[in-house]
């Protein structure tokens, strides 16, 4: 699948679970990312990622569904 070979030049994925995060791994997809649980929850304690962005731009791709909480 084409997803899942663009998703390979992925630095840092995200997810709102453990349960998506690991869902998405097992089915190929994010296999050289960094992954980190980012809750969706406003009352959760901020994730802190690693910085240190190489020179080039910084793209982000969202595969999801945006819904009102």
């Amino acid at each position: 699948m084409r997803l899942r070979k663009i998703s390979a030049l992925v630095n840092v994925a995200t997810a709102p679970t453990r349960f998506v995060l690991h869902c998405h791994r097992e089915l190929g997809f994010f296999p050289n990312a960094k992954t980190y649980v980012v809750p969706w929850s406003p009352l959760s304690s901020p994730t802190k990622i690693e910085s240190g962005f190489p020179q080039s731009p910084v793209r982000f791709l969202f595969i999801g569904q945006l819904r009102a909480h």
